[in-house]
């Protein structure tokens, strides 16, 4: 694997996507039922949730505290997996080959350099 500088401007695009991102969810209003939903109405909605332990164990403890509470006020199931930086970075390039990543994820910068690297990621 090649070793690819990241520099300021990287970390700072990378910051701006994310905050943006953050903020369009946090806005964004309910989905209206549709005609061609793809669940039955009353069906368990379920996501699921990969976030990287960071330094401070306190600040991970109040993120999954954070998500279970959304996930019981949206009516979600939410299936949170914690894992080390390292073990993270090495388990994301497998899941974009084989098609098996998260709904959604909390990384670091180097993991979603490797994921918009490999084209991985959706609006």
């Amino acid at each position: 694997m090649s070793s690819k500088q990241f520099s300021r401007r990287d970390f700072l695009r990378m910051s701006a996507m994310t905050a943006a991102g953050a903020a369009l969810v946090a806005c964004a209003p309910a989905a209206a039922p549709g005609a061609g939903g793809s669940s039955a109405p009353g069906a368990d909605k379920s996501l699921s949730f990969w976030m990287w332990n960071t330094f401070a164990p306190p600040a991970d403890e109040l993120m999954q505290e954070k998500l279970n509470g959304w996930a019981e006020a949206n009516g979600v199931t939410i299936d949170i997996s914690r894992d080390a930086d390292p073990n993270m970075q090495t388990k994301v390039m497998p899941a974009i080959e084989a098609g098996t990543l998260p709904d959604a994820m909390f990384i670091n910068s180097g993991v979603g350099l490797q994921m918009t690297d490999a084209q991985a990621l959706e609006p």
